[in-house]
């Protein structure tokens, strides 16, 4: 297992607008590196070192990958107190009846196996609503989430000056149904990175603030230089074939030169070594 980046979604619940913290979190979780689910696959070689601190290593491991997924079914299961997409369990909207829905809920926390097709899924959604290659997609199709909704009720606020929907639904379902809001709510702004990065592009997803079309200023700096690049071109070659031609020139004085578009090739040594 490769080194995992922290991802903590707590602070975003405490306060009003927080669902572009939820998203983000979304995001780092779509490509986090999930801790192992057993021992067998630890990193690092069992056979080598002292017996006891081996066992040491193992324990203290097991403890960690278990924190680990302690901490991130928390932050799914907080998904659940995302009260702005008005999904509850049906248990809840029948005690409650009429009154208001304030904090109730029921989300149990997921096993490792399901956190991990949780990712899995998420990630087919991602890269279904944005492709690293979208020029290559000829029929944009429409992905289903992995969600049933079982109840529907409609809501007023207490002023009655707007009337809103309310969902029932089991667990996880909730969950993809609060995805599905932030979506909604955060689209134009949930892009994917096409900077140009290697043979490739960056590809990585982010959240756009302002109008920065990339996801980090190294993406933002290749990009201008790849549009430079490709715009000056042919001063580009041209100024490599005249530093080429110098540089020649100081080797071998007197030296016949012909100069080619591509490249520069000298037809002659010089006469010292004519002679």
């Amino acid at each position: 297992m490769g080194e995992h980046t922290r991802v903590d979604i707590g602070r975003g619940l405490t306060h009003r607008g927080h669902g572009a913290d939820l998203l983000r979190w979304l995001i780092d979780f779509e490509r986090h590196d999930l801790p192992v689910d057993t021992l067998s696959t630890r990193p690092f070689d069992r056979r080598s070192g002292n017996p006891q601190q081996r066992l040491k290593n193992e324990l203290k491991y097991q403890a960690s990958s278990a924190a680990e997924w302690d901490r991130l079914g928390d932050d799914v299961a907080r998904f659940d107190q995302f009260k702005e997409s008005h999904v509850f369990p049906e248990a809840v909207l029948d005690s409650l009846g009429g009154r208001a829905l304030k904090n109730a809920r029921s989300a149990r926390q997921l096993r490792p196996s399901e956190i991990r097709r949780l990712q899995e899924q998420l990630r087919s959604l991602f890269l279904a609503l944005r492709p690293t290659h979208p020029e290559t997609v000829t029929e944009w199709t429409y992905p289903a989430l992995p969600a049933r909704i079982t109840r529907v009720h409609v809501g007023t606020s207490a002023d009655t000056s707007s009337i809103y929907e309310v969902y029932g639904a089991p667990w996880p379902d909730r969950f993809w149904l609060a995805v599905l809001w932030l979506l909604k709510a955060h689209g134009p702004r949930f892009r994917r990175c096409m900077a140009p990065k290697g043979t490739d592009r960056c590809g990585r997803l982010f959240l756009q603030a302002k109008r920065e079309p990339h996801c980090s200023r190294q993406c933002s700096q290749r990009a201008r230089a790849r549009t430079w690049y490709v715009e000056h071109a042919e001063d580009v070659r041209k100024r490599r074939r005249d530093a080429y031609a110098s540089e020649v020139r100081a080797k071998h004085p007197g030296a016949k030169l012909k100069i080619a578009s591509g490249s520069i090739r000298r037809r002659a040594t010089d006469s010292s070594a004519k002679g």
